[in-house]
């Protein structure tokens, strides 16, 4: 063991079928223990089998922190597991109870993450329109009653 790293590690070589490879990746990710190291470095990002899926993953995480974000202004307290460990087993019983593959289940949420979004977006439209219309009203609420005061201050 070197000063350098708290515990030995080894290098291996993994080829893997396509059709096996995400029910591997899934269990050897769930492993927690493992560094995965790109082996096509001079192929270009975009010509690499999984990069579709890494930028639909990068888009959802980027809904995810949208909708946070929109909690934060409304105050909203998103709920949240109490470990990824609970995380991960309500994951798998959500799965399991829904007979999908991981894949068409990550479709599912992909799916419900855009109309939310796309919902949210359309909800915070609305609300900046009802915003204006409030304020229009505010003033001119405010106009009527100064005019009330200058015409019945001629008045008397």
């Amino acid at each position: 063991m070197s000063i350098f790293r708290s515990e030995d590690m080894a290098l291996y070589t993994l080829s893997v079928d396509k059709n096996f490879a995400w029910d591997l990746m899934d269990s050897l990710g769930k492993l927690g223990c493992l560094q995965f190291v790109d082996v096509n470095v001079k192929e270009q990002i975009y010509n690499r089998p999984y990069t579709a899926i890494l930028r639909r993953c990068d888009e959802g995480i980027t809904m995810i922190k949208y909708i946070e974000s929109l909690c934060r202004v409304y105050n909203k307290k998103p709920r949240q597991p109490s470990s990824i460990e609970t995380f991960q087993a309500n994951l798998q019983q959500s799965i399991a109870s829904q007979g999908l593959n991981p894949m068409a289940y990550f479709e599912k949420v992909e799916g419900t993450l855009d109309q939310t979004v796309k919902f949210l977006k359309k909800q915070e439209k609305e609300a900046e329109k009802f915003y204006e219309r409030y304020l229009a009203v505010v003033q001119h609420r405010y106009v009527l009653n100064k005019a009330s005061e200058i015409v019945l201050a001629r008045a008397r």
